[in-house]
């Protein structure tokens, strides 16, 4: 569904984000900052509380930087325009569907999760390469654990599955929707128009050099010139890093021991579950295991497998299936409702704690153990290198210690563009942001603590030379502004004319005809203007500006537009609709999409009443609202 909906993965983890912008969009959807929902507040680390859950700071720092890292702002910016605020909507929105498919009972079975998992690996994965190696890259370069890269995988496929059920009945587009969408889009009108370009227009007061200079003076920002660095790049490969010794099964079976409580399969009441569409459906699969019939085959691919459930952490809807008040119930009960269907379970019985064999986890452990020791590798690397620049050491040397790489890049602007309007970054394109953030505020010749990139490596930068920002002299800038104030004054005096042909026009004083012969330009006409033009249609003649006023005028009351040039006066005759037998796959499309966005967005209405969302608002002030020193 995923898939589907948002056309694949962005970044680190799938994210339905082409939804949530549209819920913002839509239905106007914002945090709020509720009271009274937490016994102990929002914890000082986290950014906001969705439910009972917390969202941790460094989390959601890494998703709002790699959700920021192909636009050209920083997060103090992004804070200030409101998207970090956006960006965290969607962020819980997430978790609330999480939650909300967590209290349902909905769960991923392990197949699926590892089945994702591959599919995000697999990009990594070469003929030296094999598929735990390349995992362990990948964390890496996302800097998380493979437990919580995991879980936030397992929590978004557990979500698109509650999504695919709330979503199942708008496969297709409303009918009248999609017509309405189609006589929208293909109402036309002729227009009848006269260009009055701004170039015709004679001024008798040319621009004095006091009122040059005064410009220059009052709009001196327009002609700034950008603060620029040039820096060092010190880049090391995590390849040229010694990991040490491979982890034996000796130390597989010590971490076994000493973390056993991670493999415990709790006490509970084991059963099986089918969920079906229809009531009649599932009550036809238990008629089936009443003559015998095994509960898995009676359910077909409806079946849902084993789960144990705890007395009290049971889904609502279940609970009293799963643990009925009344002595000798049958073993196969149900139906219950759902969001997601019908339900029937089989009782399985009670079963104790019970832990998983060493043999059935020493793999895993044994990756386990080799993935935290290249992480521990890798961070004393990072601390060992700090500790040095922190003690003065050169930056060459330390390069030549570590076998890293180092690259001079010219001056850029805090947008990373040069002097001659290139970019500066494009090899460091996903670091762009970072790199930015931490060269602007550095001092000439100092050197950064090291960054980690997105691609697993670390960097170390130097910057070498500070070019302050500057105001271009009044005489490199002063044609320009003479043809700025020119124009203005040209702009100023040909709308006076346009608007007092307007009214003569009304008032029926003057003709079309009359100014086309006064001003010498020529009378036009464009043919079936569409509403929503396509690429067929020739839009050079009829501005953004113009087509707009055409469907909103009544027909045959004259209007004023402007264009790049000018001014325009027009008119357009009475609407003519195109009779299409079906709407178009655009038309069909936006409507499905309306029907997505108004289905969800009411659901999700629903369940942040009962999922309320608490914003920490001081610590995202903290964090993101004033510049880093």
């Amino acid at each position: 569904m995923l898939q589907k909906l948002s056309d694949g993965a962005k970044g680190g983890f799938s994210k339905f984000i082409l939804v949530g912008f549209l819920f913002m969009a839509v239905a106007g959807l914002v945090l709020t900052d509720v009271g009274g929902f937490f016994r102990d507040g929002i914890s000082s680390t986290s950014v906001a509380n969705v439910g009972s859950e917390g969202v941790p700071y460094h989390e959601f720092d890494r998703f709002l930087r790699s959700s920021l890292i192909r636009q050209r702002i920083n997060v103090q910016d992004a804070y200030q325009t409101g998207q970090v605020h956006d960006i965290l909507n969607r962020y819980t929105q997430d978790i609330i569907f999480a939650q909300a498919s967590r209290n349902l009972g909905i769960q991923t079975p392990d197949e699926a999760v590892a089945k994702e998992l591959h599919r995000f690996v697999e990009p990594y994965i070469t003929q030296d390469t094999t598929a735990q190696q390349a995992l362990t890259q990948m964390l890496i370069q996302q800097g998380i654990t493979e437990e919580s890269f995991v879980s936030a995988l397992r929590r978004d496929l557990t979500s698109s599955l509650l999504k695919q059920a709330i979503l199942s009945g708008v496969d297709t587009a409303p009918t009248l929707l999609s017509q309405e969408l189609l006589r929208y889009q293909n109402e036309t009108r002729d227009i009848t128009y006269i260009n009055l370009p701004n170039e015709r227009i004679s001024i008798d007061n040319p621009p004095t050099e006091d009122e040059l200079k005064e410009l220059y003076e009052t709009s001196k920002l327009e002609y700034r010139i950008p603060e620029r660095r040039g820096f060092t790049i010190a880049v090391l490969d995590p390849e040229n890093i010694s990991y040490g010794a491979e982890p034996t099964e000796k130390d597989a079976l010590q971490y076994y021991e000493d973390n056993k409580n991670r493999y415990d399969i709790p006490a509970g009441r084991k059963v099986e579950q089918a969920i079906f569409e229809t009531e009649e459906e599932a009550r036809k699969a238990l008629e089936a295991t009443e003559s015998g019939t095994s509960f898995q085959e009676a359910s077909g691919d409806q079946y849902r497998g084993e789960n144990v459930y705890q007395d009290g952490k049971a889904p609502d809807v279940l609970k009293d299936i799963i643990f009925p008040e009344e002595e000798g119930a049958p073993d196969i009960r149900g139906p219950v409702e759902s969001p997601l269907g019908w339900h029937i379970i089989n009782d399985l019985g009670d079963v104790d704690t019970s832990y998983r064999p060493f043999e059935d986890v020493k793999d895993t452990i044994l990756l386990i153990l080799k993935k935290n020791q290249q992480r521990e590798a890798f961070i004393d690397t990072i601390d060992t290198i700090n500790n040095r620049i922190d003690e003065g050491d050169a930056l060459a040397d330390v390069a030549t210690d570590f076998k890293m790489e180092i690259m001079d890049i010219p001056p850029i602007d805090q947008f990373g563009l040069t002097t001659d309007g290139k970019e500066g970054l494009k090899s460091f394109e996903q670091d762009q942001s970072d790199i930015i953030d931490t060269l602007f505020n550095l001092y000439e010749d100092e050197i950064s603590q090291t960054l980690e990139l997105q691609n697993g490596q670390l960097a170390l930068l130097k910057d070498t030379q500070i070019t302050p920002e500057s105001i271009k002299p009044y005489e490199e800038v002063r044609e320009q502004i003479e043809q700025r104030l020119i124009a203005s004054r040209k702009r100023a005096k040909n709308q006076e004319i346009a608007q007092d042909y307007l009214n003569k026009l009304e008032n029926g004083e003057i003709t079309l005809q009359k100014i086309s012969t006064d001003t010498k330009q020529q009378i036009d006409v464009a043919r079936n203007v569409k509403r929503v033009p396509d690429a067929a249609q020739d839009n050079e003649k009829i501005s953004v500006n113009l087509r707009a006023r055409a469907f909103i005028t009544d027909p045959g009351k004259y209007m004023l537009s402007q264009n790049a040039n000018g001014f325009v006066i027009a008119k357009s005759a009475e609407p003519k609709m195109v009779k299409l037998d079906t709407p178009s796959e655009e038309a069909e499309r936006i409507a499905r999409q309306m029907a997505i966005v108004t289905t969800l967005s009411t659901y999700y209405n629903y369940l942040s009443e009962e999922i309320p969302v608490r914003i920490n608002q001081h610590l995202l002030d903290q964090l993101y609202g004033q510049p880093q020193s």
